[in-house]
């Protein structure tokens, strides 16, 4: 501010302690690296076979994570079969959807193969509208029962 009558600028300030601010961003980054890690739970169900329920919303940050994950599972734990429970799964948009259905070629690549749990009748119509055939895969109606064929299969060979 300038003052004429004393040909003087002062300037005013105003101070505020941000100290709870930058302790409740620190506990919110810590919680969203915490979220990142349950987003993509794999799990071991029977030797080299494991599942991946996907629950809640996708998007794109979220489908790179499970690309990211599943690709270091499969090094590491020496995944043969990859079980993708889709039953939780909501609003998905085209892209997410052929993201998801990609999983199955990275997996080819890698060795293992992918077998889909829980599609629901949403999830079905929107394969159809793009294009994308489910006779293509491994499907069934739930973790159980892609696990009883996993098993019954491997008893015959």
């Amino acid at each position: 501010v300038y003052v004429e009558s004393e040909n003087r600028y002062y300037y005013v300030a105003f101070q505020r302690d941000i100290t709870d601010q930058k302790y409740k961003d620190e506990k919110l980054k810590a919680i969203d690296v915490e979220l990142q890690l349950l987003s993509t739970p794999i799990v071991p169900i029977v030797d080299h076979v494991f599942a991946l329920p996907i629950v809640g919303i996708v998007n794109e940050e979220r489908l790179q994570h499970i690309f990211d994950d599943v690709t270091e599972a499969v090094y590491s734990s020496n995944i043969e079969t990859l079980i993708l429970d889709l039953s939780g799964l909501h609003n998905l948009s085209e892209e997410i959807i052929k993201g998801l259905f990609t999983l199955h070629e990275l997996l080819e690549l890698l060795g293992s193969e992918l077998i889909i749990t829980g599609i629901s009748e949403e999830l079905a119509d929107k394969t159809k509208m793009i294009d994308l055939d489910l006779n293509d895969f491994q499907t069934f109606a739930t973790i159980k029962e892609a696990i009883t064929y996993k098993q019954s299969t491997e008893k015959i060979e």
